[in-house]
């Protein structure tokens, strides 16, 4: 586990989040659009790994005092979804886990008591963060390539994606469509997520 945080901390924090000054930082933390792995940067400079251990609401009240800032209840949950993910493998294992991750690498509020399902583009969007955070094969569990696979046959797949190669789609699908199509426009998604992502975390670093 010490070793998967360094890993984190140094390939992506020091490569790509040299933060210069403490406005930068209360810059990250309000930007409810800021990607994921820039919170988890700005948390690993200010306290380090360690940090990753503490309570949520220890760590939310830190922040909002050495920022000056409230932090809002999004960016707190993306932060612990970060953190989840990079320090567990129930993003990989467990459903809800899965579903909550999802919407919060998409800056989306979540209502706990109330939720739709997942759709295929949001599920690669956030998968393209999860691969930059995490720096590992990720190992999905029956139950969450069951899911992904429900997901990604709504969307019109015959075929896992190649993306998600671990989908189980359902029983009796048909095999015979083309799902190149399909294949390129989750492609663009991850792509450009990716670009993105990327361009904000050099953006901080200028």
């Amino acid at each position: 586990m010490v070793d998967s945080l360094c890993r984190f901390y140094w390939k992506v924090c020091v490569i790509w989040l040299i933060v210069d000054t403490m406005k930068t930082h209360i810059q990250v933390l309000k930007d409810e659009n800021a990607p994921v792995a820039a919170l988890l940067c700005v948390a690993v400079a200010q306290y380090g790994a360690d940090c990753f251990t503490w309570e949520p609401s220890i760590l939310r009240n830190e922040l909002e005092e050495d920022f000056k800032l409230t932090l809002t209840d999004l960016q707190s949950d993306k932060l612990q979804a970060g953190i989840t993910v990079l320090t567990t493998n129930m993003y990989e294992t467990n459903i809800r886990t899965f579903e909550v991750c999802t919407r919060l690498l998409n800056s989306s509020p979540q209502d706990f008591e109330d939720f739709e399902p997942l759709e295929a583009e949001e599920l690669i969007s956030a998968l393209t963060e999860v691969m930059l955070i995490k720096m590992e094969t990720l190992e999905f569990g029956a139950d969450i390539n069951a899911y992904a696979g429900q997901v990604f046959f709504n969307y019109g797949f015959c075929k896992p994606p190649q993306l998600f190669p671990s989908a189980t789609l359902p029983q009796g699908k048909p095999v015979a469509c083309d799902d190149v199509e399909k294949n390129e426009a989750l492609s663009e998604i991850f792509e450009e997520r990716l670009k993105t992502t990327k361009e904000y975390l050099e953006k901080i670093k200028s």
